[in-house]
């Protein structure tokens, strides 16, 4: 499971609007940012905490801010550079199918060394 999540965000580095924590059920416009979050690792994240389904907030390793979220809700809970070193955006994520699986202003990002991976980005961080 850890090569496959490693392997699904290497090439991600997502980014998105506003996130909310898994018991919340509001509009994008509703979602407040969590003040201790750290600051946007790339100008793709700037003015960004995140949509709400917390695709795109901004994490550090190690530092839990995608654990108010849930996989099993369909919501963003890897923290990209908890299993790529190799990112320069630092933001929360999760596996995909299609652009619809990741929320408002994020995509469904193919990884082009391995096209069977894919995770939610920011649509301003694709290709990051």
């Amino acid at each position: 499971m850890r090569s496959f999540v490693i392997a699904t965000f290497a090439y991600l580095v997502a980014c998105a609007p506003p996130g909310r924590s898994p018991s919340d059920d509001v509009d994008d416009e509703e979602v407040v940012c969590p003040a201790d979050l750290p600051p946007p690792s790339d100008p793709c994240l700037a003015d960004q905490c995140g949509n709400a389904l917390g695709v795109g907030r901004p994490c550090t390793r190690g530092g839990g801010q995608c654990d108010v979220f849930s996989l099993f809700d369909g919501e963003a809970a890897i923290c990209i550079p908890d299993f790529a070193d190799n990112t320069v955006v630092h933001a929360c994520s999760m596996p995909c199918d299609v652009d619809e699986d990741c929320g408002d202003g994020a995509v469904c990002a193919t990884d082009p060394e391995n096209p069977s991976s894919k995770g939610c980005s920011l649509f301003a961080c694709e290709g990051r």
